[in-house]
């Protein structure tokens, strides 16, 4: 998918750090130091951090950040587009494993729940 069809979130960066340095810096003193905000961990993944940049600046804000290599694997800006993908794929997928713990159930049942993922994998389209 091209870029310019994906939905990124304004002044907001995904930061991840190098392991072990994330233990030895606070991503809230890192952001403040560079005069951005700390808004929390991603919850996508471990270790990267959700910073708040200011508004159309985020590709300058993303070359501050990794200038610090010292502590920083990258940064770029949070694709919403991505978020709701994996999210939508999470579900459908808790979904199936639940239907494969119970594989045993009757025929009517185990069809009816296989119509439901593909129900919701269907409104997955975008």
């Amino acid at each position: 998918m091209a870029k310019d069809d994906m939905e990124y979130a304004k002044g907001e960066l995904l930061v991840k750090f190098k392991v072990p340095d994330y233990l030895q810096i606070l991503p809230k003193e890192f952001a403040e130091s560079m005069g951005y905000e700390y808004i929390g961990d991603w919850e996508l993944a471990d270790e990267i951090c959700v910073f708040r940049v200011p508004e159309n600046k985020e590709n300058e804000a993303i070359k501050k950040i990794i200038s610090r290599k010292e502590y920083v694997d990258w940064a770029e800006q949070r694709c919403i587009t991505y978020e709701k993908r994996v999210l939508g794929l999470e579900t459908a997928i808790g979904e199936l494993e639940e239907l494969r713990d119970n594989a045993e159930l009757p025929k009517k049942e185990y069809n009816k729940k296989i119509e439901e993922i593909i129900g919701y994998l269907e409104k997955q389209k975008e």
